[in-house]
């Protein structure tokens, strides 16, 4: 089965918060390949980071979330 995250759970994801313990969970149990990150969501994912007060960072981390899951890309 897939799993395709939203920008609300990456968002609260990367604040740390208990979301972030249940999706390490998700990754370990149903590995990266079944965790999928659309293109849209990436794309305002980005968008909301270089917009941030402290974008590099915020870009660096962005970064490194996408890279765990699997990208979709829709056309």
């Amino acid at each position: 089965m897939l799993y395709f995250l939203d920008s609300n759970i990456c968002i609260q994801y990367m604040r740390k918060g208990k979301v972030a313990e249940v999706i390490d969970a998700r990754f370990l149990e149903y590995g990266p390949r079944n965790i999928k990150i659309p293109s849209i969501v990436m794309g305002e994912l980005m968008h909301g980071a270089y917009k941030s007060k402290r974008a590099a960072d915020t870009l660096k981390e962005t970064k490194s979330f996408i890279s765990r899951g699997y990208p979709v890309w829709f056309s």
